[in-house]
């Protein structure tokens, strides 16, 4: 800036300032020795306009007490002479001039949260402005985790609360990421909104991927848990926070557990003694899981994958499994739930499923035992070297034709898996031996199209390892 374009400002800006102060032409002018200030067509144009202006001595800048307060803010924060220098103030503008950051004297206060001087800047007239980065004295407070310094600007405008930062982070993002526990549970109780920022995640993600242990215990003990654990967006890298803390923070999931755990008062030998269980947060909610039906989601024009949502049934369970969190699994909570969907439809379904592993199982069995070997003609001894035989039966040709539609099913039942898992499919050995089951159990089946009934002696061996790999897969199961 130049002397010129100072009195431009001056020309346009001073009498009008003073018009609205209600200081008619009766005031004093401060301004430093800047050259812009001293220059000869500013001395003129206040001259010209009888303005008075303050003495200020030369190599003397410190004296102006906007910079003095600045300076006792960062270093000593002393309430006493914070008081006496802004007696000098003459209003409220000087009170509320920014540094090249944007930061006022209130942002000073707040960032190293004193709260005293905070309440006397806002009875000056002191302005809730925002700096460079957004931030208000509120977002100061709250990363520094002044629980006092919130409280005075709460009281002084509770809109403060919600307002966000460049980054959409307002102060209980940032309280989170400091890991500031008492400051959280103040913003919570204060009603601060559970928004989500410009990465997509909640003050709660903020918590767990910090590892701010005593934040997240702080969001599980408070009376807005349940809505907290259900805010995050299925669009974004920051997954349900459930699934967030079985990956980062194991130890706040047990937490949690523990709360949905309710045991009545008295002895546990008392039969009026309960044990009450919430099962709600071992699957990710499903109000979410609903909207997801009728949702269309605006990004999908540039990434169709953006629509296309999955939620496995067991989501919690699954992702303990997958990042082997033995200590949540042996959880009373996990446990209960786990043999309630047992009782449920679990054991229906091992039964159902271990009926038709059967049905092609004991026909495959009952053909290898009644197998012999062929007998020659007009005598009671065995033809040596022949391959063995199987009677031509109705027995035994509809053994065979079971052996291969059981076969047949289960190929396409791995068909179905390979769309639906796709190079997990490849990843997983057991499905290697289910298709050397059903193909070599198919070449030997194929025999029941020969007559009269014929089984070759290559036959036989995919029958011998059909029938082995069929019983060790059963076992396998059994133990599963």
């Amino acid at each position: 800036m130049n002397a010129a374009k100072y009195r431009d400002i001056l020309d346009e800006n001073l009498f009008q300032s003073a018009l609205d102060l209600r200081l008619n032409r009766r005031f004093t002018f401060q301004q430093d020795n800047d050259p812009k200030h001293t220059a000869k067509i500013t001395k003129e144009w206040l001259q010209n306009n009888s303005v008075t202006i303050l003495d200020w001595p030369s190599q003397s800048p410190d004296l102006n007490p906007i910079v003095h307060l600045w300076r006792d803010l960062k270093i000593y924060g002393r309430y006493n002479t914070c008081e006496r220098l802004l007696r000098f103030v003459p209003d409220a503008t000087l009170l509320n001039e920014a540094d090249e950051k944007g930061m006022t004297p209130l942002h000073l206060a707040a960032e190293n949260g004193h709260d005293r001087i905070i309440f006397l800047l806002l009875k000056k007239g002191s302005l809730l402005l925002s700096d460079y980065r957004g931030w208000t004295a509120l977002h100061y407070a709250a990363s520094g985790g002044y629980t006092r310094t919130i409280r005075v600007l709460l009281d002084t405008s509770i809109a403060l609360i919600d307002k966000p930062d460049k980054e959409k982070n307002t102060a209980l993002h940032l309280a989170a990421l400091e890991g500031h526990s008492k400051a959280v549970g103040l913003l919570l109780e204060s009603g601060a909104a559970l928004t989500l920022n410009a990465i997509g995640a909640s003050f709660i993600h903020e918590a767990i991927r910090a590892a701010r242990k005593d934040v997240v215990s702080t969001a599980i003990h408070s009376e807005r848990w349940e809505e907290v654990l259900v805010t995050f967006s299925d669009s974004s890298a920051y997954k349900c926070p459930i699934l967030e803390m079985v990956n980062y923070l194991p130890e706040s999931l047990k937490t949690l557990l523990d709360r949905c755990m309710i045991q009545s008062q008295g002895d546990k030998k008392n039969w009026d003694y309960y044990v009450e269980y919430n099962f709600r947060y071992l699957q990710c909610p499903l109000t979410f899981k609903k909207s997801r039906k009728g949702y269309v989601n605006l990004a999908a024009n540039k990434n169709p994958a953006a629509n296309k949502v999955y939620y496995e049934p067991l989501t919690t369970l699954n992702a303990m499994v997958q990042h082997n969190r033995v200590e949540l699994l042996s959880h009373p909570v996990c446990k209960e739930y786990l043999l309630m969907k047992w009782r449920a439809y679990g054991f229906k379904a091992h039964l159902v499923n271990l009926a038709i592993y059967s049905l092609g199982l004991i026909p495959l069995t009952l053909l290898i035992v009644n197998a012999g070997t062929p007998k020659t003609n007009g005598t009671n001894s065995t033809a040596e070297g022949k391959p063995l035989q199987l009677q031509d039966s109705y027995f035994t040709r509809t053994c065979l034709g079971i052996v291969m539609l059981m076969s047949i099913f289960g190929i396409l039942k791995e068909i179905v898996q390979i769309f639906q898992q796709k190079l997990k499919y490849l990843m997983d050995s057991s499905n290697i031996i289910d298709w050397a089951i059903h193909v070599t159990a198919i070449l030997f089946a194929s025999s029941v199209c020969t007559n009269p009934l014929y089984v070759e002696g290559w036959k036989w061996q995919c029958a011998a390892m059909a029938v082995f790999t069929s019983w060790v897969n059963f076992l396998i199961y059994l133990q599963r």
